[in-house]
């Protein structure tokens, strides 16, 4: 069998496996905030940006490759000791986790 990568889609949602398995408590969120409650994490450290960096090219290029014709938000939250990455899946009707980039969050979207 085909290793299928670090992400995988699960009832119309698509989580980071391993955050996948250490998450409970959100079923009764919507799509949106189901991948976005997931699909987070917390750096620090003095290594926190290559860290979180890392991560997020690896989320990119599965995200690109297995999911072309769907476009992603990346937001990257930098804290004064710490770094937030998350992602979810763009749906039509559904309001994103966050619409307005401020100082200290980026928002990317991620689409072929």
């Amino acid at each position: 069998m085909k290793d299928q990568g670090r992400l995988v889609e699960v009832d119309g949602a698509i989580f980071d496996q391993e955050l996948l398995k250490l998450a409970f408590g959100f079923d009764a969120l919507d799509v949106v905030g189901r991948e976005s409650f997931v699909n987070h994490m917390h750096f620090d450290g003095k290594d926190r940006v290559s860290s979180a960096n890392s991560i997020v090219e690896n989320w990119k290029l599965e995200l690109l490759e297995r999911w072309p014709s769907s476009t992603f938000r990346l937001y990257w939250h930098n804290n004064q000791d710490e770094i937030i990455i998350r992602f979810h899946r763009v749906h039509s009707g559904i309001p994103n986790w966050c619409d307005e980039s401020s100082p200290d969050l980026q928002i990317t979207e991620i689409s072929t």
